[in-house]
């Protein structure tokens, strides 16, 4: 791979990944307090603002019904059987039936619902509020309807079931019924075929000559055989009959006790489950219950006032009548449990006594069969002509008969079958607890809150690109890190206008760091034949100037004399760092008025040299790129072994590109937690434009955990013992 794709392979890995959770972390460790005081603040408002403002918890009216996975069967499965998952989609799609959502707009009351009245389109505003699921179960089916009145879902959710309970039910059963008609109706007129067959057979022996005796004795063998399945049929009938009979008479019976004993009583507490009544006195309660729960928390813990004692006595009165309600309507509620009883078992007499009728009709109307077969045997006479076509016409004809005879017959019974579709829970309606909903949603606001809050800050950090840690830059910048200094914490400075480092371990540990690049930059200049290094970074506050005082402070412990330039004049530092005048400087040897023997001064540090910056007139800048900055910096390479130059920030003027072009290494200062990647990128590319590769990077801050071994410990005690001595 081409080395020169590097940088840009490096510079597309870090923009791919512009996200993670320790750009977070740091953004809130930075401007916790900020975040914190926002947050709360934002958290605050919303969760407020969702207890105050969220909606009332809507009335849910559901009604489940319970679907067999086949067909209920007495005797066999009925030829129209269909799969289970077909039968569930089609109960499905027969709720919201257009003919069966009319008939539920029909009923009273419905149009009068807040919801429907409003609505364009009364009957689409009905498909869209039932819903059905099988929430429950592949066997249960389940129909809702969320409003916000609970009468109105209640009211809405029983006319529902009435109607698809008849679509379901009462219409399956006329299906069956008309099937059963059908074939009967089709086996009557098959055994009518087979009566005018044999009449055929007869009339064929009337006239059928010599032979006649032959036909005769065969005749009369297919007439038994007929004569033998039609007395078959009628005790088969006789004996249903009897059944029937004796089913009618139980109902009677039934029916004669029903005036003198109570109804069931389940259907004692369902009339008193929907006595109006009740209900209200029930929902008086939960209101005088809810009431005194609302006064209690606006209240001390303990406290207590008169109005408590007042919804508490009130409170013990309700549920006295609540109790004592369901004993004075009992009598009532018995009487229409017994009215509906007795309307149920009528119904089912009336339906016993039909088809028995029925069933004596056809034990009757087999009776005569039996006798018109029995006359024909003794009228018989044989004929010979077309007797074997006749004869096979009437055996196809006899096995069609007796195939419809057996379908009729199972077809019967099987109307006797349980419905497939059963109600599994009545109509009901259910509200949501309204404090919890508003306790979880207010808490859900609350962590929403607190996030937007602390959004805008955590966005900038992630929009900044902010170097965290050391292998961000070994991995996105392209130029090599040569050395880092480690984090010194604030209580660990002395109080001196150099800040230099108070405690002796730090002290050790800031010292071997910069000695350490000192090494490097050392190595690089004499690999060059250089002597002139320039320390910059891309925008100001990225411990420039701190960097090239510790290198030029190092360099000059080693034994070189150094000469550090202070060529920032538009924000001079290390006048201050080092304890000398502002000028006569930098900007004064630019423009001639100072040699640059006569602008330099000493300070405390042997073989260290400063050349302040001076006063900033633009004349100054203006003569950097006239060639006075190239006769500077080759006076001071005659008189002093190595020049550092602390330059202005690459990003924000010229001068540092101006005189980057005639040092020997360009070093590029990144303070951590500070410096932007993409800043840093950006200043490379500006002196690669130029034709200068920068030598390397130097990070400060660095927090890594070498920094925390003990080895520096007596390393610390013995720098110590010497700074004294």
């Amino acid at each position: 791979m081409n080395s020169a794709d590097k940088p840009q392979q490096r510079r597309q890995r870090h923009q791919a990944s512009t996200f993670d959770i320790s750009s977070m972390w740091y953004a809130f460790r930075r401007k916790w307090f900020l975040i914190l005081c926002l947050g709360v603040a934002m958290s605050a408002a919303t969760g407020s603002v969702v207890w105050r403002y969220l909606p009332q918890p809507k009335a849910t009216g559901q009604a489940i019904y319970e679907l067999a996975l086949v067909s209920p069967m007495v005797v066999t499965r009925l030829p129209d059987e269909r799969d289970f998952i077909s039968f569930k989609e089609n109960q499905k799609n027969l709720v919201t039936k257009r003919s069966v959502l009319a008939s539920i707009l029909n009923e009273p009351g419905i149009m009068a619902i807040k919801e429907c009245a409003q609505a364009k389109d009364q009957l689409q505003w009905l498909e869209d509020t039932l819903k059905v699921d099988f929430k429950y179960g592949r066997e249960y089916l389940r129909i809702t309807a969320d409003l916000n009145n609970p009468q109105d879902a209640l009211a809405l959710i029983k006319a529902a079931d009435t109607h698809y309970m008849f679509e379901a039910v009462n219409k399956d059963k006329q299906a069956k019924q008309l099937r059963y008609t059908n074939m009967a109706a089709l086996k009557e007129q098959k055994k009518k075929l087979l009566e005018d067959e044999f009449a055929k057979l007869k009339e064929l022996g009337i006239n059928g000559g010599a032979s006649s005796d032959q036909v005769a004795a065969l005749q009369q063998e297919y007439i038994q055989k007929s004569l033998t399945q039609q007395t078959q049929e009628q005790l088969q009938m006789e004996s249903r009959m009897r059944e029937l009979e004796v089913e009618l008479a139980g109902r009677t019976a039934i029916a004669a006790k029903i005036s003198r004993v109570d109804p069931p009583e389940y259907m004692i507490q369902a009339e008193l489950e929907t006595n109006p009544q009740l209900k209200a006195e029930k929902a008086a309660l939960v209101e005088l219950e809810r009431g005194k729960k609302a006064l209690e928390d606006t209240l001390a813990p303990g406290a207590s006032v008169p109005k408590l004692s007042d919804y508490a006595n009130a409170i013990a009165a309700q549920k006295a009548l609540v109790d004592e309600l369901p004993k004075r309507l009992r009598a009532a509620a018995v009487d229409t449990a017994r009215g509906k009883h007795f309307i149920t078992t009528n119904a089912e007499k009336e339906s016993l006594e039909q088809r028995l009728a029925t069933a004596t009709k056809l034990r009757d109307q087999l009776e005569k069969e039996t006798k018109i077969l029995a006359a024909k045997i003794k009228n018989l006479n044989s004929t010979q002509q077309d007797f074997s076509k006749t004869k096979g016409d009437i055996d196809q004809l006899k096995r069609t008969a007796d195939n419809l005879s057996a379908t009729v017959e199972a077809m019967d019974i099987e109307l006797d079958a349980p419905d497939r579709v059963k109600r599994f829970q009545e109509p009901m309606v259910s509200i949501a607890d309204d404090a919890q909903r508003r306790t979880k949603f207010s808490l859900m606001g609350l962590v929403g809150g607190f996030l937007l809050g602390a959004a805008p800050f955590w966005l900038r950090e992630l929009r900044r690109k902010i170097f965290h840690e050391e292998g961000q830059l070994t991995e996105s910048v392209s130029v090599p890190l040569i050395g880092t200094i480690p984090h010194i914490p604030r209580k660990r400075r002395a109080h001196a206008r150099n800040a230099v480092v108070a405690q002796p371990r730090m002290r050790a540990l800031v010292t071997e760091s910069i000695d350490s690049a000192r090494a490097t930059v050392l190595f690089k200049l004499q690999e060059s034949g250089g002597r002139a290094v320039m320390i910059t970074s891309s925008v100001a506050g990225e411990a420039k100037s701190s960097v090239s005082g510790h290198i030029a402070i190092s360099l000059a412990r080693a034994g070189f004399r150094t000469l550090i330039i202070d060529s920032d004049m538009r924000r001079p530092t290390l006048h201050r760092v080092f304890g000398v005048q502002k000028g006569p400087g930098f900007s004064d040897v630019l423009l001639g008025k100072k040699a640059i023997d006569e602008a330099t001064q000493s300070c405390q540090l042997e073989n260290l040299t400063v050349l302040s910056a001076g006063d900033w007139i633009p004349a100054a800048s203006a003569s950097l790129a006239g060639g006075a900055w190239t006769e500077l910096l080759k006076d001071a390479k005659e008189l002093y072994d190595i020049v550092v130059v602390d330059s202005p920030p690459v990003l924000l003027v010229a001068d540092a590109l101006t005189m980057a072009r005639d040092v020997d290494a360009v070093l590029l200062s990144a303070l951590k937690d500070v410096s932007e990647i993409d800043l840093i990128h950006r200043s490379i590319g500006k002196l690669e434009s130029l034709g200068i590769s920068p030598m390397g990077m130097i990070a400060s801050g660095i927090t890594h955990r070498m920094y925390t071994s003990r080895y520096y410990d007596r390393y610390a005690a013995a720098y110590t013992q010497g700074v004294r001595n």
